[in-house]
């Protein structure tokens, strides 16, 4: 997912720089922030909950984008 919150419950986007650990907006467990390195190059920050925490969050199974 792209959007989390701190843990003041503001939103995060992912990205270079940001804390390592947030919080779920949809079920309130943490995660993590994580990195990708693409085929070309480019860096792709996203957050990731915590192995083996909500299985069941929506968020794990379609990403969550924020559109504003």
């Amino acid at each position: 997912m792209k959007t989390a919150l701190s843990d003041t419950g503001e939103p995060i986007i992912a990205g270079d720089g940001m804390p390592e650990k947030a919080v779920c907006p949809f079920c309130g467990n943490r995660v993590t922030l994580r990195r990708r390195r693409q085929m070309n190059g480019d860096v792709t920050y996203f957050w990731r909950h915590v192995e083996h925490s909500s299985r069941s969050c929506r968020s794990r199974s379609k990403p969550y984008k924020n559109n504003s």
